[in-house]
């Protein structure tokens, strides 16, 4: 058993009085608020709770209820950690029960005294949500709650870790949610609540620096300066970040004490950057690390911890492990602590001024939960590339979670199909070389220019005087000799709250050439309006520096730096917006271009799922696993997912595909206006005879393409049929009137009448 801090045992104490309190009222969906900053152990103090609860109640002290059950409600995967650190936290006495859904005694249910049910927020948020509906046995997580409260007479108390993730956006849902579950009480935990309650406990961050758990304050670009080495900003603030990690893991050798401090790179997200700048920034990073450190993730000083990628994370929180340097976005799990984790290195697009609790927070842990004599031990570091005079400290957003991820199964017998992709090329979609041509037209007119070229002299007079009136007409400042950035230093955070704080030192840094023209990529992306950026981007970088050169004889660097000016920017940006208007109009009359072209398709190794549309559901016989559901998935497609799953025995596996994407597996055809489209059949399914069954789930008269569609499938079975020599059935299939589900081997004109259709029996 662990034992708790001074603070701990107090917020436990003043937690079960208030809960005691609580009992004397009728009243449920009472509401008690913990906050406690990052690193107090809020998970501890709440366990330590409810075991105090289940022991004492018993005694039926103070006319309060004998029992009591709980619900524990997290984001994501955090329900996940939770259980077992919780089985961890009472493996010597069984205190409390942790349980999960499928482990609760349906024959009687409800929860028992004691008995925590872990559950995440995905799996409740909406009535269709996997335990809000009935399950096989005909129980639902309503019914469950309603029967322990009202048939047992056992209170519940749900518990809602990091509150803060379910407010905003998610208010409403979260509302109908708990409301369904009724709780008699609700324990909402977050360093940042936004839920009013009936009661407050307030942990103080200065007693959790007291009891030196967690480090005394953060200081932002410590020491910062600009060392004059040609270097870009990303690789001088990387530099400075290393000082700072080999510092302090000399200062730790110093006092005898086993600790590599980790360096944490945050690679930029915002999410109106390009991939493509993301990836170089990367690239930029990890060869800079390669190149003059020789850390890479070969040698198992570097680690990357992406979406798609993660190299060297395994055991990467122990104190001494190996790895000095981690890279990573946002793909960390929320709840992932490392208390080694030391110095913090954000990039952020220099527009923005905030990064979050949760980032701060990375480094905020005492890696032995104890200070040392050497001061700078005691505080973290953080490097960021922010230019503002405001600096705000914000609360995480539901976005800042981790991705859901299925892979195929292992032993999958995959099968090999033909996808027709429908590749719908607009041609006024990219800039083209006719936008350089308005473009130069549009600022000589305005500007009123002379194009140098026409003196063919370099040396005559009158072509310096032509040079002299181009730079009077367009008031342009050509003495830009350099362009800086002014961010903070030695700015002192000294507590993770939401907080704005004013910038008062300040220093500045040079932009080499790579960096300026990395700018320049950026505010040409940025200027192209509803054109495709990475094309277009490039069109409009050789427009301006082809007109610079033309009109007021500018090489490629001093162009950049010349429209990069805050002054000069001005001048451009509407001028280049007129620009792409007349373009616009220029490319009314093009006609869009349609090819078909095929692929080849297979069940994908490994699939992402977007967390807001989808959420974990039991399939045990599909394809990939664990099985993610749309969580508006339609009525038909429900039934039809269920057919399946009971119908196992005659099935191999089943696969439910993707909605849209080059990748995924899609049937070419002629929509009702005669145009060219594709739809993406909804389950493909090879059963234990080897047959394959292409289906496309409906009910009758619902899609005015359905016939088009089913004959469009019906001529890609035959093709396909003939060039791979599969037994493949398939089309549109619909239930009837008795639940039964129907589809057509011959073309049809509508789904009107099924009458004649056959049965699919498994």
């Amino acid at each position: 058993m662990i034992e708790l801090k001074e603070f701990q045992r107090k917020a436990v104490d003043k937690l079960f009085d208030t809960i005691k309190d609580c009992f004397q009222y009728e009243r449920h969906r009472q509401k008690i608020i913990l906050k406690a900053p990052t690193g107090s152990g809020k998970t501890i103090i709440a366990f330590s709770l409810l075991a105090k609860l289940t022991n004492e109640l018993p005694n039926n002290i103070d006319n309060l209820p004998e029992q009591c059950a709980y619900i524990w409600i997290a984001p994501n995967e955090l329900h996940e950690q939770s259980y077992w650190k919780m089985k961890s936290f009472f493996e010597e006495n069984k205190i409390l029960r942790p349980i999960r859904f499928n482990e609760i005694d349906q024959t009687k249910g409800s929860l028992s005294h004691g008995e925590i049910l872990f559950v995440n927020w995905q799996s409740i948020n909406s009535e269709d949500n996997i335990y809000m509906r009935d399950s096989e046995q005909g129980r639902n997580l309503k019914e469950i709650a309603y029967n322990t409260q009202n048939n047992a007479n056992i209170p519940i108390i749900a518990i809602i870790d990091e509150e803060h993730l379910f407010s905003g956006r998610n208010a409403t849902q979260s509302e109908k949610a708990l409301s369904s579950i009724n709780p008699f009480l609700e324990l909402r935990i977050s360093a940042t609540p936004t839920t009013s309650g009936d009661e407050l406990i307030n942990i103080k961050r200065q007693d959790v620096i007291k009891e030196e758990m967690i480090k005394k304050h953060v200081i932002l670009n410590p020491s910062l300066t600009d060392d004059n080495s040609g270097l870009t900003i990303n690789q001088q603030l990387l530099k400075q970040a290393l000082i700072k990690r080999d510092d302090l893991q000399q200062r730790y050798e110093k006092l005898g004490v086993n600790i590599n401090p980790l360096l944490l790179i945050q690679l930029p997200n915002d999410s109106k950057s390009n991939s493509t700048e993301d990836n170089t920034i990367l690239q930029e990073l990890e060869e800079f690390l390669n190149i003059r450190y020789n850390i890479t993730t070969t040698n198992h000083r570097l680690a990357v911890w992406l979406a798609n990628r993660k190299d060297n994370v395994e055991g990467i929180e122990t104190n001494n492990g190996i790895t000095e340097v981690l890279l990573f976005k946002q793909a960390i799990a929320l709840g992932w602590d490392c208390p080694r984790a030391a110095v913090l290195l954000i990039f952020r697009e220099l527009q923005s001024t905030t990064f979050t609790i949760q980032t701060v927070g990375r480094i905020l842990r005492m890696p032995e939960q104890r200070f040392y004599s050497d001061e700078m031990l005691n505080q973290g570091y953080i490097y960021t590339n922010l230019s503002s005079d405001i600096i705000e400290i914000v609360r995480d957003d539901m976005d800042y979670l981790s991705r859901f991820v299925a892979k195929r199964k292992e032993d999958l017998n995959n099968i090999t199909l033909t996808s027709e992709y429908v590749n719908r090329k607009i041609v006024r979609n990219r800039l083209s070389s006719k936008f350089k041509q308005i473009l130069v037209e549009t600022i000589k007119e305005d500007w009123d220019l002379q194009e140098l070229t026409l003196f063919t002299s370099e040396g005559d007079v009158q072509r310096e005087n032509v040079l002299q009136q181009n730079i009077t007409n367009s008031k342009l400042n050509m003495n830009v000799e350099s362009l800086f950035v002014t961010i903070p230093k030695d700015l002192k955070i000294q507590n993770d709250d939401e907080q704005t704080i004013n910038v008062d030192n300040k220093t500045q840094m040079a932009r080499n050439n790579k960096d300026i023209s990395r700018m320049f990529s950026r505010f040409c992306a940025d200027n192209v309006g509803s054109f495709a950026k990475k094309d277009s981007s490039l069109v409009l970088a050789a427009a301006l520096e082809y007109f610079m050169l033309r009109y007021f004889d500018m090489d490629s660097p001093s162009t950049r730096k010349i429209i990069l000016n805050d002054e000069n920017k001005r001048q451009f940006i509407p001028l280049i917006e007129r620009s792409l208007i007349k373009y616009q109009k220029y490319l009314d009359d093009k006609q869009t271009q349609v090819s078909i072209e095929e692929n080849t398709w297979q069940i994908p190794i490994e699939r992402c799922y977007n967390e807001e549309n989808y959420m974990k559901e039991i399939a045990d016989i599909h394809a990939m696993q664990p099985f993610f559901k749309q969580i508006r998935e339609s009525s038909p497609e429900e039934k039809f997912r269920k057919f399946l799953q009971d119908h196992k025995d005659s099935i191999e596996w089943w696969y439910k595909n993707a909605d849209s994407g080059k990748e995924n597996f899609s049937i070419a055809y002629k929509n009702t206006q005669g145009k060219d489209a594709a739809f993406y059949v909804d389950f493909v399914i090879k059963k234990r005879s080897g047959e394959i069954c292409l289906f496309d789930t409906k009910t009758p008269q619902s899609d005015i393409n359905a016939s088009n569609k089913h004959n469009a499938l019906l001529d890609y079975i035959k093709k396909e049929q003939k060039e791979s020599s599969m037994n493949i059935i398939g089309g549109v299939i619909i239930q009837d009137k008795n639940n039964l589900w129907r589809y057509c081997s011959d073309y049809i004109k509508d789904t009107e009448d099924i009458s004649s259709w056959q049965y699919f029996e498994l």
